[in-house]
């Protein structure tokens, strides 16, 4: 059994998907092994020039990041556009896999934020993350299903004048 990384193609549309780094890696563990089967670690994140089109997209944090971070956008994991529009990528690279190494795969590992492991980004700071209107939208649609009815809502909440459409995130100092 192996486990190994490589970035799943997310090509701008109409671009082809380059697969090379997979099948360069595959061809590796089975020369090693050609009974070998792989754990595909593989990056569900958005590519960078995704997150310059959905500005909207990114996480928000309770604290600025440092300058020295480089480029310090994450696609926010609360964000529709970002599932529906990983999903063509993700379906492709799946795909790809099983038909040209379905034999040597015994499973795959999705990775994002922190380590790849969803720690969300900047959690070993101390700073909040969810600030983002993609995390507000997801909180108060969960809200309503959780409650129902704003009547429901606001008794559970304590709080007679909350909306769905109000719903936000705690601040950081809710939080702490």
């Amino acid at each position: 059994l192996f486990s190994f990384s490589v970035a799943m193609p997310w090509p701008r549309p109409g671009e082809a998907p380059d697969f090379s780094m997979l099948d360069e890696k595959m061809r590796l563990m089975l020369a090693v092994n050609p009974r070998g089967l792989a754990l595909i670690r593989f990056t569900v994140m958005a590519p960078r020039w995704w997150l310059d089109e959905h500005p909207s997209e990114q996480m928000a944090f309770s604290a600025p990041v440092a300058e020295d971070q480089g480029d310090p956008r994450w696609v926010s994991p609360s964000s529709d556009a970002w599932r529906a529009d990983l999903a063509g990528p993700l379906t492709a690279f799946v795909a790809y896999c099983e038909e040209r190494w379905g034999d040597h795969i015994a499973s795959y590992h999705p990775c994002a934020q922190t380590t790849g492991e969803w720690f969300y980004e900047r959690s070993w700071e101390g700073v909040y993350s969810g600030f983002d209107e993609a995390t507000r939208t997801g909180f108060a649609r969960w809200a309503e299903a959780r409650y129902g009815t704003v009547e429901a809502l606001r008794a559970a909440w304590r709080l007679p004048d909350v909306t769905f459409e109000a719903v936000r995130v705690p601040t950081a100092e809710e939080r702490d």
